[in-house]
């Protein structure tokens, strides 16, 4: 029975094509949110993120950013310089998501202001 169980909630997780289950993934995260409200105003350092952010480890950063990378939140720049220096910032994804999760720029969109 345990096997069902197992099997049933693999099949769920699978289906990622729905609206709603992509928004728990990305905003289930609890820095997920974090990282897109800090970038909105543009590029940003991990440095500077994670001194932002306050209280999050070097790895949960790390672990997030490269989350978001994938899921094309997030564009990563380097710069050949040395020491390396390393910029995040929103795609249009992103910023798209930054809309949806604030209040305030969901009703300006709907024409409430």
């Amino acid at each position: 029975m345990h096997a069902q169980a197992t099997a049933s909630s693999e099949s769920t997780n699978a289906e990622s094509d729905c609206p709603a289950r992509i928004g728990v993934d990305v905003f289930g995260n609890s820095w997920l949110p974090v990282v897109v409200y800090l970038l909105r105003d543009g590029p940003l350092r991990p440095s500077d993120l994670r001194a932002a952010i306050g209280g999050s480890s070097q790895k949960m950063l790390t672990q997030t950013l490269r989350r978001m990378e994938r899921m094309t939140l997030i564009g990563r720049r380097r710069y050949a310089e040395a020491p390396p220096r390393v910029e995040y910032e929103l795609t249009e994804a992103g910023r798209d998501a930054e809309d949806d999760g604030n209040p305030a720029s969901t009703s300006t969109h709907n024409g409430v202001a």
